[in-house]
């Protein structure tokens, strides 16, 4: 049956169907779109993101407020991304892009002023991932929009990645294994398994299987802005699935650093607890932050962020001869590329102990 009104019916295989006025045909007759749903309100809200499109498009070229475009596309990926990558697109969105072309009309947006505003991030001092994920975007809005303007993006230099020296890690270790708790037990996630931080703080008791001595990674924890416009909170804290699909994995726990697992694990209030807190609260990854770097400021280890430890680890990894595949899957890449690329820095040690594998023929 039809709400009425709506034209949004019930059909007899139990999906919702709501009808939406399209056009004519040469005929003058009415052509209708349909879209299909699971409920009632999933359908209208699906008619109602189509509806909101076509009014866009229905606008000419020279009259259509390109703040107006940026904000349709926003509601369009509301519904299609995490919550986390929406509040990041939305913070990129009213931070940068509307300010800079919110006010044009479509026409106005040339190559020419694109290059500029892109070049302009560079003197901001952002960083290379925040200029990236800029661009990105801003392409996605260009591609929604019909746009034809090819974006370029700029070429900055790398961030040199640090890792820890052997002699660092050995006085990392030395200290956590003197002062062990689960804070402590969280940097060898990250140092000896290659977790992020966000999923370090997500790990709950029931996530660590001793007798098999494995460690399965499920979610995570981010804090990301509150697009709640009802709460005074600026942030909040959100637990999700991790970053992709390859990132939800079984990771092998290694021998040396098991007992460890197995005293946490011993004291743990319930399986449901986090690892971190030992509470059914979890661990903000800022708080944890801020506690590694705490431990860090003692031992005089200066300047390592906590995915240092990340990139520590993968370069152990490649050092001691590990397949670059296992390791892609240990890190939970989706592309072996983004391994070899980002993730692992050979030592001077290492390039000389490959170059040292080169023989002269004997002839």
């Amino acid at each position: 049956m039809a709400r009425k009104g709506e034209n949004i019916f019930k059909r007899r295989d139990g999906r919702w169907e709501a009808r939406y006025f399209k056009g004519y045909n040469k005929k003058n007759k009415i052509i209708y779109g349909y879209v299909y749903a699971t409920t009632y309100l999933d359908a209208k809200r699906k008619r109602n993101e189509i509806l909101l499109e076509l009014d866009i498009k229905k606008e000419t070229y020279n009259k259509r407020l390109f703040a107006n475009v940026i904000n349709v596309w926003l509601e369009k990926k509301k519904v299609e991304i995490k919550e986390s990558t929406y509040s990041r697109y939305y913070e990129i969105v009213k931070k940068y892009i509307i300010p800079a072309f919110g006010e044009m009309r479509d026409y106005q947006i040339t190559n020419e002023n694109v290059t500029e505003f892109v070049l302009s991030l560079i003197n901001l001092s952002l960083s290379n991932k925040t200029i990236k994920d800029i661009v990105t975007v801003l392409k996605q809005i260009f591609k929604f929009a019909n746009i034809n303007i090819s974006i370029s993006s700029p070429k900055v230099e790398k961030n040199k990645i640090k890792i820890l020296s052997l002699e660092e890690q050995k006085r990392l270790e030395t200290y956590i294994k003197n002062n062990f708790d689960n804070v402590e037990l969280g940097i060898f996630l990250a140092l000896y398994m290659g977790l992020r931080i966000g999923e370090i703080c997500g790990l709950k008791f029931k996530d660590i299987d001793i007798e098999n001595k494995l460690i399965n990674v499920n979610r995570t924890v981010q804090r990301v802005k509150n697009l709640d416009s009802h709460s005074e909170a600026k942030t909040k804290i959100i637990i999700t699935a991790p970053k992709t699909e390859s990132s939800k994995r079984c990771i092998p726990i290694p021998s040396t650093i098991l007992p460890y697992f197995a005293f946490v694990k011993a004291n743990a209030i319930s399986e449901e607890a986090f690892l971190l807190s030992n509470k059914e609260q979890a661990t903000e990854p800022r708080s944890f932050y801020n506690k590694y770097q705490k431990i860090l400021s003692k031992l005089g280890l200066a300047g390592f962020s906590f995915h240092t430890l990340r990139h520590t680890f993968a370069t152990r990894c490649i050092e001691l001869g590990f397949d670059p595949k296992t390791l892609m899957e240990i890190l939970g890449h989706s592309d072996i590329k983004i391994t070899l690329a980002f993730y692992v820095h050979p030592t001077n040690n290492l390039k000389t102990s490959a170059m040292e594998k080169l023989k002269l023929l004997e002839i």
